[in-house]
């Protein structure tokens, strides 16, 4: 963009006077006549005046579309500083009520709100951030998913029953195998670890009394 110099004619001429005579020239201010140095002016900036020429507007135009590969000017992110900041904020407010509560918008606010939500749309960061959080489903999709999932559900209990009741089987096929043993063995019973708890038992009963009676006898 070119820089222009727009110099005030008026103040140039006094100021080249200043310069030839060691007198200070008056300045009349808007507050009125005053004595003012060349010094002094040089150090208010007020001698030169630079503007930029701008060839674009202002504000974007929000309906006018941007052209392939333009790209709004977005701030950038917050850094670590910023975000302490503004965590030492949220804490300090935590558990006040909000000024604005049960305040509504102005119809300015909720335009300006408008706008600014419309060129934060552009931003591909905030895209990305929407579509990953996803967005709500309707009605007739809540129950196209409902009844895709009772389905679901149905299908792994009766799996979950076959493989159960499969696996009931080869247990009772493998216990009986078991007590029939191979040819030539002893057959058993369902109740044979009882049988031979009571049978162990007696006998140790038995002994006793024999300890008792052997001790007895002089």
């Amino acid at each position: 963009m070119p820089l222009f110099e727009i110099t005030n004619a008026q103040l140039s001429f006094r100021y080249s006077l200043t310069l030839r005579s060691p007198i200070p020239m008056p300045y009349h201010a808007k507050g009125g006549p005053s004595w003012i140095s060349f010094h002094t002016l040089k150090i208010r900036n007020l001698n030169v005046i630079k503007a930029v020429a701008a060839t674009l507007d202002a504000k974007p135009h929000l309906d006018v579309p941007h052209p392939p590969g333009f790209l709004l000017e977005f701030p950038e992110p917050p850094d670590d500083r910023e975000k302490l900041r503004r965590m030492r904020i949220s804490k300090a407010n935590k558990g006040n009520i909000p000024w604005n509560k049960g305040r509504k918008h102005t119809p300015e606010t909720l335009q300006k709100i408008k706008e600014r939500t419309r060129l934060a749309m552009q931003n591909p960061k905030v895209k990305m951030k929407l579509v990953n959080l996803g967005h709500a489903q309707t009605s007739e999709t809540r129950k196209k998913i409902g009844a895709g999932v009772r389905r679901r559900w149905e299908k792994r209990r009766g799996k979950k029953m076959v493989q159960e009741s499969c696996c009931f089987e080869w247990q009772n096929l493998i216990a009986e195998a078991s007590r029939q043993g191979y040819v030539g063995q002893e057959e058993l019973q369902w109740n044979s670890y009882e049988t031979l708890d009571e049978q162990l038992k007696q006998d140790w009963l038995m002994s006793v009394e024999q300890r008792k009676q052997v001790a007895r006898t002089p």
